[in-house]
């Protein structure tokens, strides 16, 4: 007599798991907000469901592919990461059923090393939080997927040798408040259709902080809003102050031709605009 297959539960209803799957293929679905922990004392064997070192994970990456393995169901997702210094090269994954944010504990939390700190190339909905980048090889962020949307809010963004943050493909970011240091071929780089805004928050600048490539570029269809910003700090900016191309748009509100950091003039050509 053949064995019963499983009974698992499939969009509220219990059916017996298809022939050929494992109880592994189907997805864990949330029925309540969870939080994922993730500590320098930790370890990737680890749930990742207790603020402890028996309990939390080592890397933001077991996290992230943790939380990609699930059904959200709408509900509240967080990756909470402890202070200390974690590897870089995060590929941000794509959901199912929600969104999720990695949130850090300030500059305390740093992450670090030589590919792109956290890389989204899917359609998928992510926040990152409350921490500090910096990279030796690649961007803060990279985020090129038609559909990818990501929020990024007091990052603490050192030396990036990639830039501060690469946005391509129809992708769309927005940038709250946050801290630049060292240098940095550029802070923002939009093209392909991509939308960047940042508005209304406070820009804090320290040292000397070269764009040598443009504070702003937006190239290709792209439009950048970066406007009502309090630029704050004891800092020296060189290099261009934007780039302007191909119809694409950079939005300052009225800033004028100075407003953004930088000891050159921007430029604009081939249909696009500073506004």
């Amino acid at each position: 007599m053949a064995a019963r297959r499983p009974l698992v539960r499939v969009g509220g209803r219990v059916r017996q798991l298809p022939a050929g799957d494992t109880l592994q293929d189907v997805r864990e679905r949330l029925s309540a907000a969870r939080t994922y922990y993730v500590r320098t004392d930790g370890s990737d064997s680890n749930t990742g469901l207790a603020n402890t070192s028996a309990g939390a994970f080592a890397t933001i990456q077991k996290a992230i592919d943790t939380v990609a393995g699930l059904d959200l169901n709408l509900q509240s997702c967080t990756i909470s990461v402890g202070a200390g210094t974690f590897p870089a090269a995060n590929t941000l994954r794509a959901l199912v059923g929600g969104a999720c944010s990695v949130v850090g504990q300030g500059s305390s939390t740093i992450v670090s090393g030589s590919g792109q700190m956290f890389a989204l190339a899917v359609a998928a909905q992510w926040s990152v939080t409350n921490l500090a980048v910096a990279s030796t090889g690649g961007a803060g962020f990279q985020i090129v997927s038609p559909g990818a949307r990501i929020s990024i809010a007091s990052i603490d963004f050192g030396a990036c040798a990639g830039g501060s943050i690469y946005a391509g493909y129809q992708s769309y970011v927005t940038i709250g408040a946050h801290t630049i240091s060292g240098n940095r071929p550029f802070h923002v780089y939009a093209e392909s259709g991509a939308i960047v805004v940042c508005t209304g928050v406070t820009v804090t600048l320290s040292g000397t902080v070269p764009f040598p490539s443009g504070f702003i570029n937006s190239i290709t269809l792209s439009a950048v809003s970066f406007y009502n910003i309090t630029f704050a700090g004891t800092y020296t900016p060189t290099g261009p102050r934007y780039a302007v191309a191909s119809n694409a748009l950079l939005i300052t509100n009225g800033g004028g031709a100075t407003y953004l950091p930088g000891n050159t003039a921007g430029s604009t050509s081939t249909g696009g605009q500073y506004l």
